[in-house]
């Protein structure tokens, strides 16, 4: 028998979660411990604590520090506990593979998806972290499927179609990308700046270069203002430079410079959006395993792509066979 009250924070909770953002993920744990207080066995909110963390790991790996080992070692825990609790449940499963994603092994992390899909495959969530880790893998195909299914799925999730449209861009099917990207945009009411800022190189591959250029500029204005950015900054600056803007580029990627150190991957990001290849490399070196698929599809790395410096960069992630 659930508690109802728990099972209502609980449904709290998973609203919060799923808004993305600072403020959401911290009402989102505070509704799941409520819950957790009213009832210690309740597997779901255990999960749920276990999604928050794991997710706020991600963003905090993705906007470049250099470790979330304690919100990953907590969501570990919370997944276990669960599945202690209802070793039933599919949700653990799926955060115990994301756990190991982030802490930069794929390959471990793909049982632990797959099972949870296997045992519900109609976890849309379970798909979507399934996917990424595939093409993390380097099995974009594969990863566009399971894509395609989370989207089927839940068609209202932002951030399923979100991140869907950062795959199709990858893929290089950009006119799907825009408008997987423009529906995401639209099932919310506040702006998320990593969502605007994939439609700028989406826009330059569609050869829409004015509503690129003001994308990014847009993103710029947002530099110092907004969370969660990942690569947006490093998407603008490509997009400026790519755009003959070359000189408002070189301004924007000096501030950045300014502010980023040597050990964040984005540095690196930067720099190569600028031309400088060479430069980026150490910093490249702490790219985080969320961001590996921008590494093996993204356009902006097309011109390096045989250099010795990237192949080592994703040598330890070549594509393992489906």
């Amino acid at each position: 028998t659930v508690n109802l009250e728990a099972h209502r924070l609980a449904l709290e909770g998973r609203h919060f979660w799923n808004l993305r953002t600072s403020d959401g993920l911290a009402r989102a744990e505070k509704a799941f411990e409520a819950a957790l207080a009213l009832d210690a066995n309740f597997a779901r909110a255990h999960v749920g604590v276990g999604d928050v963390c794991v997710v706020r790991a991600m963003y905090r790996l993705a906007d470049g520090e250099p470790t979330a080992a304690d919100d990953l070692n907590r969501a570990r825990a919370a997944a276990q506990r669960a599945l202690e609790l209802d070793p039933s449940l599919a949700e653990p499963h799926t955060t115990l593979g994301f756990v190991r994603f982030h802490e930069g092994a794929p390959a471990e992390a793909e049982p632990h998806l797959a099972r949870a899909i296997a045992i519900n495959p109609s976890y849309a969530t379970g798909c979507q972290f399934y996917a990424w880790t595939l093409a993390g893998l380097g099995r974009l195909d594969q990863a566009l499927e399971v894509y395609a299914h989370a989207i089927r799925l839940d068609p209202l999730s932002f951030i399923n179609l979100d991140r869907y449209a950062a795959m199709l861009f990858l893929a290089g099917k950009f006119a799907d990308a825009l408008a997987a990207s423009e529906r995401a945009a639209a099932l919310r009411p506040d702006l998320f700046v990593g969502n605007l800022s994939q439609r700028a190189p989406i826009l330059l591959a569609l050869g829409r270069h004015d509503e690129a250029i003001a994308v990014a500029r847009t993103v710029r204005e947002l530099s110092r203002t907004s969370a969660f950015r990942r690569n947006s900054d490093a998407d603008a600056v490509f997009v400026l430079r790519h755009c003959g803007k070359e000189n408002e580029a070189a301004e924007y990627g000096s501030e950045l410079l300014m502010r980023l150190p040597a050990t964040n991957y984005l540095r690196g990001f930067v720099l190569k959006a600028l031309g400088r290849f060479e430069e980026a490399l150490p910093s490249l070196r702490h790219t985080p395993t969320i961001m590996l698929p921008f590494l093996y599809w993204s356009p902006m790395w097309n011109p390096v792509r045989e250099h010795p410096g990237f192949q080592e960069l994703i040598a330890p992630f070549k594509p393992t066979p489906r």
